[in-house]
């Protein structure tokens, strides 16, 4: 069932459009009635007191002052932070603008910001946080408080206890200690045989947890993921009954990105988990990549002060349902997409990322999952800027890069 605040916006967007077509000289958009359910839906997740944005965005008074300011940052798309390109797929939770609601903030900005009808105000905001789980059966945290001393980014991982019997999680919800610094959180489930790995990184680093850029492992290896958060995200379940096994005796490691620009201050996070005994789904979220790549990064290689694209394609041998995806750059991506190639038919796009920003990766989440079959093929393709005097292979150092997709799957569903 779609929220009253998303039905306001498709009764928004039509409004705008059907004064478009008829009245070529309509009055600009108004706050109340218009813009105000557009910034409550797509921006004050993040820009509210206390939180990861430079500054709130939740009364008129504040977007009023910066009106243009916003107007700019939607009209090119950088705001809100929603990298997955129009015309690809259906995702849940969209926070990315139409063209109709673009029009409106604009039009509402041009014309000084123009206050509106009072009746047509929203009520006051919900008080439950953004996210939150239909039920939270588990809660884990940082054992102690971290403050971050790397500006303006920094990346580090926390080892949490892990379950003493098998579960599935069905969807997970991060609380930041310290809003103002947490940019997102990745959460991995560490399987028992690799728990003594991780537990010596957490231990040759004398404060809490240790720095980890992109697998916990620190290279050695990559572990299964359970998912991540960014602030602003307002959804936490995982597709209706499925859920990702997590072993007894596995370690959480939550991987925390810090952005200290706009805040400072030590950070506690814990993280909230929905779990089951058993679904009628199990899932994977399944990485995938050439091997190649892994084994031999010198087969993809970057040359310096070029632009480069790789891409590598695989053949899916067993039928099954993908529910949602992600992909994984480092700072050199330029774009990226993931799509399903049929047999015969028109290749199926499942993630087109045509402005890569490192700094806001999430999930996509679709809308209805798409069914594969033996004989399709999976692709992935990366381009990258190598604007720097050196070649560049893969690795999962900061000055190393990745092409890496995550696919959340099951065998069957209904």
């Amino acid at each position: 069932m779609r929220s009253k605040h998303t039905l306001l916006r498709f009764g928004v967007a039509f409004a705008v459009l059907a004064g478009c077509d008829s009245a070529p000289e309509a009055a600009p958009a108004e706050w109340y009635g218009v813009v105000e359910p557009i910034v409550r839906e797509n921006c004050s997740g993040c820009h509210s007191d206390g939180g990861i944005a430079p500054f709130p965005l939740t009364t008129y008074e504040e977007v009023s002052m910066v009106a243009q300011w916003v107007a700019s940052a939607v009209e090119d798309r950088t705001m809100p932070p929603w990298l997955a390109g129009q015309n690809c797929n259906e995702y849940k939770d969209d926070i990315s603008l139409s063209d109709a609601e673009i029009a409106a903030i604009s039009s509402w900005a041009d014309a000084g910001a123009p206050l509106g009808d009072p009746s047509k105000a929203l009520p006051p905001p919900e008080s439950e946080p953004m996210g939150e789980l239909s039920r939270v059966d588990m809660t884990l945290g940082m054992h102690a408080a971290y403050t971050p001393t790397v500006s303006p980014d920094e990346y580090r991982c926390f080892v949490l206890d892990g379950p003493e019997s098998n579960l599935y999680v069905t969807g997970l919800r991060a609380i930041p200690g310290n809003a103002a610094i947490v940019h997102h959180v990745v959460v991995f489930a560490i399987p028992p045989g690799q728990v003594d790995a991780v537990e010596a990184l957490d231990q040759e680093d004398e404060a809490e947890g240790y720095t980890c850029f992109g697998s916990p492992l620190g290279g050695n290896g990559m572990v299964p993921m359970l998912g991540a958060w960014a602030p602003g995200a307002s959804s936490a379940e995982f597709p209706d009954k499925t859920g990702l096994l997590v072993e007894a005796g596995s370690k959480i490691v939550i991987q925390l990105h810090y952005n200290i620009q706009n805040g400072t201050g030590a950070d506690q996070t814990t993280l909230q988990l929905k779990t089951e005994t058993e679904v009628p789904y199990p899932a994977v979220f399944r990485p995938f990549t050439s091997y190649n790549w892994v084994l031999d990064p010198e087969t993809m290689s970057l040359p310096a002060q070029e632009t480069t694209t790789h891409t590598f394609t695989q053949n899916i041998s067993e039928p099954g349902f993908i529910h949602g995806t992600t992909l994984h750059m480092h700072t050199l991506g330029e774009s990226g997409s993931l799509t399903l190639q049929r047999d015969g038919t028109d290749n199926e796009c499942l993630l087109d990322i045509p402005r890569w920003d490192f700094h806001w990766q999430r999930g996509y989440q679709f809308t209805d999952p798409v069914e594969v079959v033996p004989g399709d093929q999976l692709e992935i393709r990366c381009t990258w800027d190598n604007t720097t005097d050196s070649e560049i292979t893969w690795g999962e150092g900061t000055s190393d890069e990745m092409c890496l997709g995550f696919i959340y799957a099951t065998a069957d569903y209904e």
